[in-house]
């Protein structure tokens, strides 16, 4: 995923900067598709633009998987070489009514018990290790973050020039169009989409 910051969805007229020295996090939401991680944080890492960096992964998935033998080497690696500040570990466990209530909107909890459609845990456990990695930027002292996964990549002047307006406005969050590709980095698929959109920071 690449930004194209023409399509900007954030308020119209910000009317206060941003007070502070700002240090940007970014924290990896892992199981698999690690092949793609390294290169992934060298995107984000380049030129200085993020910070810090930390990885929040699991051995077992969500279904009851084992992750690939290769997950833990590499993540030590990374960390051995400066590309991860932090590593933790998420262990999946059943999730409690007071848990989802606390890690998900009222609106939404409202919705799931009138509805009668039920969400799964597995939902659950999305959010929280999103959470528990936001949890890690902010201790880090990190006053912005970005919450991604190992597919997303960003071109270092595009993620700069967020980075510039969001510490210089009061945005709250920054959103960009996603591209995609097929198979290989050779094989984009058109027309670009201008539908979805990927939270940035």
């Amino acid at each position: 995923e690449t930004m194209r910051p023409q399509r900007l969805a954030a308020q119209d007229n910000p009317s206060e900067v941003f007070n502070g020295t700002m240090k940007l996090g970014a924290t990896y939401n892992v199981f698999d598709g690690e092949e793609l991680l390294e290169a992934s944080i060298k995107s984000i890492r380049k030129g200085g633009v993020v910070d810090f960096v930390c990885v929040v992964y699991q051995r077992i998935s969500n279904f009851g998987t084992k992750c690939s033998a290769r997950l833990l080497p590499l993540l030590q690696s990374l960390k051995d070489r400066g590309l991860v500040d932090k590593l933790v570990e998420y262990v999946v466990a059943p999730v409690s009514v007071a848990q989802k209530r606390n890690l998900a909107s009222s609106r939404m909890m409202f919705a799931n018990v009138t509805s009668g459609v039920h969400v799964q845990n597995q939902f659950f456990h999305e959010l929280a290790k999103r959470e528990c990695g936001r949890q890690v930027c902010a201790t880090a002292g990190c006053s912005h973050f970005m919450s991604m996964d190992c597919d997303e990549f960003y071109l270092t002047e595009q993620l700069q020039w967020a980075k510039q307006l969001m510490a210089t406005t009061r945005y709250e969050a920054l959103f960009c169009t996603m591209e995609y590709y097929y198979k290989s980095p050779c094989w984009r698929l058109e027309p670009k989409e201008d539908v979805n959109y990927v939270p940035v920071m």
